[in-house]
């Protein structure tokens, strides 16, 4: 994914702070990913945290874990899994703001307040399209 791509996807000016090569899952320490962390500074949340869209790259021997991380979570949180932008997103009280392309990428919006979270709902599926 680019800035380029999310920047278009979203209508927000992106720009990737960050990448962690071998980074522990903060929900399975066990499991090691490339996170790639975009900022979007004008869309600034609740208590000032930046808007964060990570994206995530699974090793393949840990792939079959995390998606069923993703599932197991996703539920338990009251969402329903669906099938949108080329690969799989949790969807919680109308919102959509994570997702999954085939078993190695998961993309989610990190810091977004309700509002927020609605209004890139929309424009998630071409969010996750971009990752794909």
């Amino acid at each position: 994914m680019t800035e380029t791509e999310l920047s278009s996807a979203t209508s927000l000016a992106w720009k990737l702070a960050e990448t962690r090569k071998d980074h522990a899952l903060e929900t399975m320490e066990s499991v090691k990913v490339t996170a790639c962390l975009y900022t979007a500074e004008e869309a600034q949340q609740l208590g000032g945290d930046p808007l964060v869209a990570r994206v995530d790259v699974v090793d393949p021997k840990d792939a079959d874990a995390v998606l069923e991380n993703f599932s197991s979570t996703c539920t338990e949180l009251g969402g329903t899994e669906r099938a949108a932008g080329g690969g799989t997103v949790c969807e919680r009280n109308g919102a959509v703001v994570d997702g999954h392309i085939g078993n190695l990428v998961v993309v989610s919006i990190v810091n977004a307040d309700k509002d927020t979270a609605a209004r890139l709902t929309p424009s998630f599926e071409k969010v996750l399209a971009s990752a794909g």
